[in-house]
Order: structure tokens, then C-alpha cells, then sequence
């Protein structure tokens, strides 16, 4: 049996270790919130892939035009700058440039603005131009929940044949371990009578009750010509939906801390009757 001493030594070890294990989970947490605002730290630039950088988090960027659940081999998204230069992601007709936000309060309440929320860099498939088609994120353990934002999904008239127009839409498809569709979210149509998300975010999302995500999907389901479809991906969640909380996977070991601290004032008690 241990004396009040070595109780007291071993609990304060423990909870040493629970703090650590607590400040990692916290620090892996925020670190699953991507804006891709940091390139320089991943050996990242404007125009270069990126597939693996964030394999670490737990999952890998790709593209799937072939539909069968598995990241393309030869082609791969892109990190984008904000501003025209390049390859650019999308075209911002009302401020008639490209890779810019619209004007205006993403949350006016706060104070953030389109271009705060969009900020330096964001994730292209490809752009205009370039190889575009349908962006993959494949997890390698699963998730419960996911968010993220798409931006720019409008369209316009006449582009390629007469009286036709271009229009965009994405569906988000959450897949299962068997590239089985679990859950779908499906954008509103940008076309030239709304004017669409001209510069702006759509948010999607999925809160699943266990960890069944083992991949998601960003399919084309708008009129355009293939080598013009890609899209710009931003602020991404990956093991929650922004703005919830998430349960933090050391809190058991914080649970064990707090037995033993009852049971060490108990077998105090006890030594000292």
C-alpha cells in the first residue's frame, strides 16, 4: 500500500501527463480547422499540388473525375493566391477580377469581411484553364463530422453555344469504407439570373452519429464545358462541424485522474484512522 507521500507523488505524475494529453488533443483540434493561411510552414507556393501535406491531420487532398472513390493519379488540387496571376480559381464578376471576394460582411456582426473570411489562399481544383473535376478528401481513420466552405458558385450566359448558358453546382457526398454514398448536400445553382455566390462562400456540412466518413466528395453537377469546371475550397473542418464543440479524447484519462484523487483522499483518510 503507498504511503501519503508516494500517493501524492504518483497522482501529481498523473496528472502531468492528463494535462499534456489534454493540451494535445486541444492543439490537434484546432490545428483540424484548415484556411491554408500558412504555406511557407508545409513547403507550399501559389499553383503547387497538394495531396499529402496534411496527412498528419488524418487525411490527404485529391481528385476523383472517374467517380470510383480514389484520388486520380497525374493530376491533383492546387493552393491558389488570392488576386489575379496564373491560373486563377474563379472569376469575381462584380468586382471584375479574379480570386477576389465580393464586397460586404461575411458576418457583420463581428466585423469580418468576404475578403477576411477568403484571406491569402484557398484550394482550387484546377481553375480556369486548367485540370478541373471533382475534389476528393479521403480520411485515413474516418470521421463523424465534417464542414467546409465553397466559393464563387454562380454562373453566366452564352458560353459556348447560342441562347445556352453556364451554370454551376456541386454536390457534397459524404463517402462510406466501401466508396458508398452516405449522405449528399447539394449546392443552389449559380446561373446568371441570381447572380449565384458571385465571390462569396456556400457552407456545407455532416454530423454523423459515428465515425462512418471515410471520404468526401465535391461532384460537378452543373452545364459547363469540362476544362472550365473546378472550384475553390476554403476553411475546412475536418473532424467537425465549424462553430461546434468537440469532445475532447483525453477527457476519460482526465475522469481516471479524478477517481483516483477521491480514492487517494479515502485511503488518506483510512491511513490516518
Amino acid at each position: 500500500m503507498f504511503n501519503k507521500a508516494q500517493l501524492s507523488n504518483k497522482l501529481t505524475v498523473l496528472a502531468g501527463v492528463t494535462a499534456i494529453a489534454v493540451g494535445t488533443a486541444t492543439s490537434a483540434q484546432a490545428a483540424s480547422f484548415i484556411d491554408f493561411e500558412d504555406p511557407s510552414a508545409l513547403g507550399l507556393g501559389d499553383n503547387q499540388s497538394v495531396t499529402d501535406q496534411y496527412l498528419d491531420l488524418g487525411f490527404t487532398f485529391g481528385l476523383d473525375n472517374d467517380l470510383d472513390g480514389l484520388a486520380d493519379e497525374g493530376i491533383a488540387p492546387a493552393l491558389e493566391a488570392k488576386g489575379k496571376g496564373g491560373t486563377d480559381g474563379f472569376v469575381n464578376g462584380g468586382e471584375k477580377t479574379n480570386d477576389v471576394a465580393a464586397a460586404g460582411y461575411f458576418d457583420e456582426a463581428n466585423g469580418v469581411t468576404y475578403a477576411d473570411r477568403l484571406g491569402d489562399y484557398f484550394l482550387r481544383t484546377g481553375g480556369l484553364g486548367g485540370n478541373g473535376g471533382n475534389l476528393l478528401i479521403t480520411y485515413t481513420e474516418g470521421t463523424s463530422a465534417a464542414s467546409g466552405e465553397l466559393w464563387d458558385i454562380d454562373g453566366n450566359k452564352n458560353w459556348w453555344s447560342k441562347g445556352r448558358d453556364r451554370t454551376e453546382q456541386w454536390a457534397v457526398q459524404a463517402l462510406g469504407a466501401d466508396n458508398n454514398i452516405l449522405e449528399t448536400m447539394l449546392s443552389p445553382l449559380g446561373d446568371r439570373s441570381t447572380g449565384g455566390l458571385d465571390g462569396k462562400p456556400w457552407m456545407w456540412s455532416f454530423d454523423r452519429d459515428s465515425n462512418d466518413i471515410q471520404a468526401i466528395r465535391f461532384v460537378f453537377t452543373g452545364d459547363s464545358k469540362a476544362k472550365n469546371v473546378g472550384l475553390a475550397f476554403d476553411n475546412f473542418s475536418s473532424h467537425s462541424v465549424e462553430g461546434q464543440d468537440v469532445p475532447e479524447p483525453a477527457s476519460a484519462l482526465g475522469l481516471l485522474v479524478l477517481g483516483m484523487l477521491g480514492g487517494g483522499s479515502v485511503l488518506a483518510k483510512r491511513k490516518a484512522q
